[in-house]
């Protein structure tokens, strides 16, 4: 798709996103052969808040974790998978922590349950995404499970310096045997 159409897609989306745990958007606008969207002022990114403050533990990992599960059940709720949660793509405003980057992201519908194709950040994407299989919102519970891991301790089991090599991508799809696929309604309500 090029990247006008992605662009186009990724307004489309987040105009329907209202919660506040999904980015908010604003407007945007071409120039050239750019599009430009203006979103919510956020301070950072999860990714860089981390690496200022330190590894999250106890409330702050269950409160970051909560907020942005909140965020991608609202998301799933209109049958959209972000297919590139990481912590790049989780913005922060004082203590509030919001899905970002809905450029990666599909819409389910009553005819299209799932979806193939690559997505983005191998260290955190699901086996299925790799192995080229059909997949819905699972993608995305395995790739915030991988983000809680990264808030615990700092860094993705996945994120070395092979993660992008043929080895690195067979460690991640070879695990499927521990991951069945757990689509995102079937998670306790109690954290969304």
């Amino acid at each position: 798709m090029p990247t006008s159409a992605l662009a186009a897609r990724e307004v489309e989306l987040l105009k329907q996103q209202t919660r506040p745990n999904v980015v908010a958007f604003v407007a945007s606008c071409v120039e050239e052969d750019s599009q430009i969207l203006v979103l919510k002022l956020m301070k950072t990114d999860l990714f860089h808040y981390l690496h200022t403050k330190g590894q999250s533990t106890g409330d702050d990992f269950a409160w970051i974790l909560y907020q942005v599960s909140a965020g991608l059940h609202h998301c799933y709720q209109q049958g959209i998978i972000h297919r590139n949660v990481k912590p790049g793509n989780i913005l922060v405003r004082g203590r509030r922590f919001c899905s970002a980057d809905f450029g990666m992201a599909v819409q389910l519908t009553a005819k299209r349950i799932h979806v193939r194709g690559i997505a983005r950040t191998v260290p955190y994407m699901a086996p299925e995404i790799l192995r080229h299989e059909r997949y819905s919102t699972a993608v995305d519970v395995w790739s915030l499970g991988i983000v809680g891991i990264y808030i615990a301790i700092g860094a993705s089991p996945f994120d070395y310096p092979t993660s992008h090599t043929k080895e690195g991508m067979r460690r991640i799809e070879s695990l499927q045997e521990d991951y069945n696929g757990v689509e995102f309604s079937q998670l306790p309500t109690q954290i969304v």
